[in-house]
């Protein structure tokens, strides 16, 4: 602790650094296709600026990842629903040729938070998979059989088992801390 105590100032310098801009200066242009870019994500390793484009495809199969958006002053936190981020169901990813506007706006419970991401779901009719079935292919709980619109991640369910398990944690504060992840204030 003493040999820490004496690089204190050099470790609060790079935390204040990743709250800021870092080594990017403004205007900033994303690392990927030199595009305006304005956001970054808190999630993946080594994260770079991208534009609203490039942060939805770097994160299709990544839509529990929390981004942040330049505001010209500083990062606010933000969703990738916020950038257009859309989760295609079925057809590995891809858009269903058949699948039919509007998405629907799903509210995900997962061990990193709870988000809000827009879904479209596949409208083949060859063969016809129910909506509650196609969540349940990507491992997603629904949380009503009709129209489901809310969700839990069976990693988040598990996680919740071990929990319940090995420290006697009760669901209500297993879900409050997951609520504070998303939103602390």
């Amino acid at each position: 602790l003493v040999e820490w105590t004496r690089q204190r100032d050099e470790y609060l310098d790079e935390m204040i650094r990743l709250d800021g801009l870092g080594s990017d200066s403004a205007p900033l242009s994303c690392a990927y296709c030199g595009l305006e870019g304005r956001c970054r994500c808190l999630d993946c390793f080594n994260s770079r600026i991208m534009c609203d484009g490039c942060a939805r495809s770097k994160h299709k199969h990544n839509p529990f990842h929390r981004i942040e958006v330049w505001t010209g002053d500083y990062f606010e936190k933000s969703l990738l629903h916020a950038v257009g981020f859309l989760m295609h169901l079925g057809h590995h990813g891809e858009p269903c040729p058949r699948s039919s506007p509007p998405s629907t706006k799903m509210t995900v419970i997962d061990t990193s938070g709870i988000h809000t991401i827009q879904v479209a779901f596949c409208d083949c009719l060859e063969p016809c998979i129910l909506r509650r079935t196609q969540l349940l292919r990507i491992r997603w709980w629904p949380a009503t059989i009709d129209r489901p619109q809310t969700v839990t991640t069976l990693r988040c369910l598990d996680t919740f088992l071990q929990r319940s398990l090995q420290s006697k944690l009760n669901m209500y504060d297993f879900y409050l801390a997951i609520f504070h992840l998303t939103d602390n204030t």
